[in-house]
């Protein structure tokens, strides 16, 4: 009985820790603004345009969602000639003409310093904004397309960023993944008395 629950402790361990707040990645990408990229002028709020950042440089990025859920989304600024302040937007459709319209979300990068983040345990924070910030989540729409915006928070910031989106996986997909090991591991152990 002990070597059973030691072999389900041993195979629980190589399956992982379960994944609380990050899940399979659909989107990472690295790149750098730069003076040849286009500009804009960024959005401040939901309702209103930054004076200060009337022509930021930015980069947009496309991805679809798979279900209808919780995503987070990290732009990570940190490191040699990372940008030095950054702003990241996500929209359901994005014109760097009208930067307000499909606008979903925005987030400057002082909560954590050096990266912007659409992450539950920082949505709560005041630099996160718009519809699809609900209680502390992103909450996106399945099957569908999104873009993400990288920029600067003042004209001519440049530098270097990573940016990852991630599916947050629902509870019951992470249970169902520990209750298949689990019930692996039984089906080994039992094959495994059977043939002894």
């Amino acid at each position: 009985m002990n070597f059973q629950l030691t072999l389900l402790a041993v195979l629980a361990c190589l399956a992982g820790p379960l994944p609380a707040q990050s899940g399979s990645s659909i989107l990472s990408y690295s790149g750098s603004l730069t003076a040849a990229d286009p500009t804009f002028n960024r959005a401040a709020s939901v309702s209103s345009l930054s004076d200060l950042g009337s022509a930021v440089a930015y980069e947009s990025l496309t991805f679809q969602t798979g279900f209808a859920g919780e995503y987070q989304i990290l732009a990570d600024y940190r490191g040699a000639g990372g940008l030095p302040d950054g702003f990241l937007f996500l929209y359901s459709a994005f014109d760097a003409a009208q930067p307000l319209t499909g606008l979903l979300a925005g987030d400057d990068d002082y909560s954590i310093g050096g990266a912007s983040e659409f992450l539950g345990s920082f949505l709560a924070d005041q630099s996160s904004f718009g519809p699809a910030v609900s209680g502390g989540r992103l909450l996106l729409a399945a099957n569908t397309t999104y873009t993400v915006v990288v920029s600067g928070w003042g004209n001519g910031d440049l530098g270097s960023f990573n940016v990852n989106v991630a599916a947050v996986p629902e509870p019951g997909t992470v249970a169902a993944g520990v209750a298949a090991v689990a019930l692996g591991a039984t089906h080994w152990l039992r094959r495994r008395r059977v043939s002894a």
